[in-house]
């Protein structure tokens, strides 16, 4: 059912956030789609990276008769959305990211969400649609928000258990369960409190959740509210960025099973200590060397009294490792595929590579379908 104005004073206690960097080629696009509901919130904030296009101008001519505030900021994609936050004045923040669009009845129910849980964010799944303005098929690209709302059959707004959500953040690591933030709608204290870090890439949402998850209460909206612009790119599996994108990945693994150990309070103190540490001597390496995995048949031994709750946390504890090894062999195939084209198909090591790949995600799939992952969150 459209929300009303009954249930939804206008202005709506939203600030909207444009970060823009000479995007004038998408702009005016943007602004015409966001017409249904710019006028409704109660501030706009534009961060501008020293734009030398046009970007401002086609900004200010759709925006002649609302008070925008423009501020400076040197280029950095989380960094000027913590700059917006901090300009901000109204409860509740929604990312309004070029070429991403949302409706004032998706905002609208957005808002009922948080409000109705008391929720520091309210996220929702994004549809796609590619560069050229086609839709993407839904089969070609499916989130984590998309797969946990299938896993865990959500038909209505729900208040995420933080437990539960974390088990997912282990498993997908730094492929954001948070989804697309112009999905979304964050409470403006959370932000100011918890800023996003710009020292991650194009990845910083996965490692504030990964952060901040028991910091935080997240509530999920089932129901597609808004559109993502698909950008064909890949930060981990970029072959330029291959060192750093596996520096990125041990510091999400070790982060976020840390996270897990730190808010497992019926495990013992040493335990936490001890499994810490194993993973710290895997993940913690030298950039230059693999990253190994991490020894379950070790972390057997330091467990001598074997529970529910700690096989819990050996199982997260795979869960990571065959990630990590699942991304490693996924940058292979794609080092294969630059290089050598069609004849990886015969190439054995590149067969070999695949198959193992294949074999993993199988058993990823099968992990994500587990617990919530299935798991009983009142183990930990």
């Amino acid at each position: 059912m459209r929300p009303t104005k009954a249930n939804y004073p206008d202005p709506l206690p939203i600030t909207a956030i444009l970060p823009v960097y000479n995007c004038a080629h998408r702009m005016r696009e943007h602004m015409e789609n966001a017409q249904g509901w710019l006028r409704h919130v109660a501030e706009v904030v534009v961060v501008d990276s020293h734009s030398t296009d046009e970007t401002l101008a086609i900004i200010k001519e759709y925006t002649a008769s609302l008070d925008v505030k423009y501020v400076q900021h040197p280029p950095g994609l989380y960094a000027c959305w913590n700059r917006g936050v901090q300009e901000a004045t109204s409860p509740f923040i929604y990312f309004s990211t070029i070429g991403d669009h949302i409706s004032y009845a998706g905002l609208c129910a957005l808002l009922g969400t948080i409000r109705r849980f008391h929720a520091d964010v309210a996220i929702s799944p994004p549809r796609f649609t590619y560069e050229s303005g086609t839709a993407v098929k839904s089969k070609e690209v499916k989130w984590p928000i998309h797969e946990i709302i299938d896993d865990l059959k959500l038909t209505e707004p729900t208040l995420m258990d933080q437990r539960v959500l974390y088990n997912y953040i282990l498993v997908y690591l730094e492929r954001a369960v948070l989804g697309s933030s112009a999905s979304n709608l964050y409470k403006r204290t959370i932000l100011k409190r918890y800023p996003f870090s710009d020292d991650f890439l194009s990845a910083g949402d996965s490692s504030w959740i990964i952060e901040h998850n028991f910091d935080v209460r997240v509530a999920i909206h089932p129901e597609v509210l808004a559109s993502y612009l698909f950008h064909v790119k890949d930060w981990s599996y970029d072959l330029d960025e291959a060192q750093r994108g596996q520096l990125l990945r041990r510091r999400f693994a070790y982060r976020a099973y840390s996270r897990s150990l730190d808010n497992s309070p019926k495990l013992s103190p040493s335990v936490a200590r001890d499994l810490k540490q194993v993973v710290e001597d895997s993940l913690g390496q030298p950039i230059e060397k693999d990253i190994r995995p991490v020894d379950m048949g070790f972390l057997h031994k330091i467990i001598q009294q074997q529970t529910v709750e700690t096989q819990l946390l050996l199982d997260q504890l795979n869960a990571v490792n065959l990630r990590l090894e699942y991304l490693q062999r996924k940058q292979a195939e794609k080092a294969y595929r630059q290089r050598l084209g069609a004849l990886r198909y015969i190439w054995l090591p590149a067969v070999q590579n695949r198959r193992a790949r294949k074999k993993l995600k199988l058993q990823l799939d099968e992990m994500s379908g587990i617990p919530g992952l299935k798991w009983d969150s009142s183990f930990v």
